[in-house]
């Protein structure tokens, strides 16, 4: 990327942080959100990708901004993103943000800690280690969230993309083949879902053991609560995104929103699952597919 392109990406990130996020009202709020595109420490090509990053957030806000009603969001992993809703979504929505890790852990934990009247920030493990092995560590599967898996295996190539990454190497796909589909065979053997915790059993174990060993988590508690949610932002852990849908999917009311981040496989494997079954269901129509990064965004409502 040459720099005059790049001088322009700065001042197209300072545009929207004075447009959006009125910088006078929060110093350390626009300092935390222009870090992610502006660290002189990190390449042009990760600068550029960080502010991609960065206006993925803002498009998943402009969606929810004009969904009416909104008045309940539950997002699935605090963060950048949280700042954003924060200060885009009307003050009168209720936002929930649930994540394990203390706000004083993140390098923008100023800045969220002076979020707390606006946001309802719920500290736990969104499933335990229980949960997670249920469904990773189960055989083969013939349907994930109601959807056949020969239909996934078909829908789930708009979600795979070739790139470097450490799960394509932990996979050993090969360079010299389409990785694409050699990918989908590893996934899908026989017409059926293979189980992730087989195909990655290193980085499946390493998400595993952070978890709690049994019961219930933070996201069963939340959603034992009345009333559905308008829309749900999932950007959670790597292995327990497609367990968290399982859960998550029946509490979006009729035209509320699903929205994805991190879709590709094998970049992550995080949401590429959900998103398959969601472009292969009637109950679901993908509003957006955003391609401009390797993590990739996706914007889904709910028909049924």
């Amino acid at each position: 990327m040459s720099a005059a392109p790049f001088r322009w990406s700065k001042k197209i990130l300072r545009a929207v942080i004075g447009g959006l996020l009125r910088p006078g009202d929060d110093d350390h709020l626009v300092q935390g959100l222009a870090k992610i595109a502006l660290d002189v420490r990190r390449g042009q090509g990760k600068q550029l990708n960080a502010l991609n990053v960065f206006f993925q957030y803002a498009t998943a806000a402009s969606f929810m901004r004009n969904l009416r009603p909104l008045a309940r969001v539950l997002e699935l992993g605090t963060g950048y993103s949280t700042l954003l809703y924060a200060r885009l979504l009307p003050p009168e929505v209720v936002l929930v943000s649930l994540d394990a890790k203390p706000l004083a852990d993140y390098d923008i934990g100023l800045p969220l800690s002076r979020l707390t009247r606006r946001v309802r920030f719920e500290r736990g493990f969104t499933i335990t280690r229980q949960e997670l092995a249920a469904f990773h560590e189960a055989p083969d599967r013939e349907s994930y969230a109601g959807v056949p898996a020969a239909a996934l295996a078909t829908t789930a190539a708009g979600f795979v993309r070739a790139g470097t990454s450490s799960y394509a190497t932990h996979l050993n796909l090969p360079p010299d083949r389409d990785p694409a589909q050699e990918a989908l065979q590893r996934l899908f053997p026989g017409g059926r879902l293979a189980g992730l915790a087989r195909l990655l059993p290193k980085d499946y174990a390493a998400e595993a053991a952070v978890l709690p060993a049994s019961g219930q988590g933070a996201l069963a508690g939340l959603l034992a609560e009345p009333g559905d949610f308008d829309a749900v932002f999932l950007d959670c852990g790597e292995f327990s995104t497609a367990v968290e849908w399982l859960a998550v999917r029946q509490r979006i009311r009729i035209g509320g929103l699903a929205i994805f981040h991190d879709i590709y496989f094998p970049k992550s494997v995080k949401s590429f699952l959900p998103c398959a079954a969601m472009a292969a269901s009637s109950d679901w129509r993908i509003l957006y597919q955003d391609r401009s990064t390797p993590q990739g965004l996706l914007v889904a409502e709910r028909l049924a």
